[in-house]
């Protein structure tokens, strides 16, 4: 009799759309803050390269939240990224279910970094997470990868396809998010910060085509931000160039040839050997010089000016 009136009750409240919650989901989780590593907007010394796309902090007991969204990701150097952010309410006990869900795993583990099941020498290209949260025992932190946790991947699509779920918001300014503060403070939490090298920080890259092309220059690029190995160009004033490859400050291949820059049409031409390439010059300046090729305008190529 007991297990068919239980049985009934269970129905009732599944019928009714009530929730019967363990310890663990109910009042102990006091707030939680996820974000996804990403490139600095703008590199500095202090944020070291180190930044951040999507960000959330949530509030349990208010049921408030703040989400920043990536909306648009341009090339470096050539326009900032765009984000959206809002601030308002889910008041969907499923969206808050799958919060819970995610910390009810985080909760095994010790603070610091998630291991992982990746095999060695396995490539990764999905968002690195950090997630931390406060209940009532206190403060913790976590940050992990997207690798054999079903779990995980479902908070990973929650939290990517906020913008589009249906929930209260309102639009505000981006400044009420400081990613500079809020990933090197992780950082430092994971200890992690002190260990990383500082990257080459680009100089600042005003428009116009006002300075002379000759002298020494090195390009600028997301693949390789390191501060003694870059790719180097020279242009000299007998019409003469050369392209070398520099490993911590030596270099390791040369290639030259000849060049003519056409200053009424900004065209650059460059030859070597039997090649022939043309480029059309969009800025140039006392700091900066960016070309793109001809016929391929939506590669940009950013260097900046090397003093000697």
């Amino acid at each position: 009799m007991k297990s068919a009136l239980r049985g009934l009750l269970f129905f009732c409240l599944a019928a009714f759309g009530l929730r019967c919650r363990t310890h663990d989901q109910a009042s102990d989780l006091l707030s939680v803050k996820v974000f996804v590593f990403y490139s600095a907007d703008s590199i500095t010394a202090f944020n070291k390269d180190l930044g951040i796309s999507n960000y959330l902090y949530y509030d349990f007991e208010s049921d408030s939240i703040l989400y920043r969204n990536l909306i648009d990701v341009n090339p470096i150097n050539v326009n900032p990224n765009r984000y959206e952010t809002y601030v308002g309410h889910l008041d969907n006990e499923d969206y808050v279910d799958t919060i819970r869900h995610l910390l009810r795993v985080l909760s095994r583990h010790k603070n610091g970094i998630i291991p992982d099941s990746a095999p060695d020498g396995a490539v990764y290209c999905g968002p690195d997470f950090y997630v931390e949260y406060r209940d009532k025992s206190g403060e913790h932190y976590h940050e992990f990868i997207l690798v054999g946790n079903d779990t995980l991947n479902q908070f990973s699509h929650f939290f990517g396809n906020l913008p589009a779920l249906r929930w209260k918001r309102n639009l505000v300014s981006n400044t009420v998010v400081n990613p500079d503060s809020e990933v090197v403070t992780a950082m430092k939490k994971l200890e992690l910060y002190d260990e990383r090298e500082t990257p080459y920080i680009p100089l600042q890259c005003d428009s116009g085509i006002v300075a002379s092309i000759v002298g020494s220059w090195r390009f600028v690029n997301s693949a390789n931000k390191k501060v003694h190995t870059f790719s180097k160009l020279i242009f000299s004033k007998n019409g003469v160039y050369m392209w070398e490859k520099i490993r911590e400050n030596k270099p390791t291949f040369r290639v030259s040839g000849r060049y003519v820059y056409d200053v009424s049409r900004s065209k650059l031409t460059i030859r070597t050997g039997a090649s022939n390439l043309q480029f059309k010059v969009l800025t140039l300046t006392a700091n900066c010089l960016r070309y793109v090729k001809e016929g391929e305008e939506v590669t940009v190529q950013r260097l900046d000016r090397i003093v000697q």
